[in-house]
């Protein structure tokens, strides 16, 4: 039996090309993003759901449940400019950066300490270092994931 990764927000950009590389690499992959994914591979599967979604952790550990991963990769990011009018997109950054991460390694983490291993990757951005007046909510969870 090979290895098993679970990517989240593998839809496109560096997501969807690590999916492509582990898949080459003999990996099963199983995907989770908000859009559909446009990958047909035998060793592939695929949920389209939001992280921000009241769903999502239920959806998460009934996949981790099912299956025997030994990664996983979180890629979801988002960014908005500061818009003092719009106080709710700065909640929305921080739930979906932040505390959508913390959800997903509370679902994989048991698993691999049942196993006795596994590895968990989330990737952050130098913007958790840059602080910025035009993104603070971006700053301050990219800073909190990687801290």
């Amino acid at each position: 039996m090979g290895s098993t990764a679970l990517l989240i927000g593998n839809s496109d950009g560096i997501g969807f090309q690590t999916t492509l590389r582990l898949l080459e690499a003999g990996w099963s992959v199983i995907g989770i993003s908000r859009s559909a994914s446009k990958i047909n591979s035998e060793g592939y599967r695929h949920y389209v759901e939001d992280v921000s979604c009241e769903t999502y952790p239920e959806t998460l550990k009934a996949i981790v449940g099912e299956a025997d991963i030994q990664l996983c990769i979180y890629f979801v990011g988002v960014g908005e400019l500061f818009d003092p009018q719009n106080f709710e997109k700065e909640v929305q950054v921080v739930d979906i950066n932040l505390t959508s991460m913390v959800k997903t390694a509370v679902a994989v983490f048991p698993h691999f300490q049942k196993q006795g291993s596994g590895h968990f990757i989330g990737l952050s951005s130098v913007a958790d270092e840059l602080l910025s007046a035009e993104a603070p909510s971006y700053h301050a969870s990219k800073a909190g994931f990687t801290n």
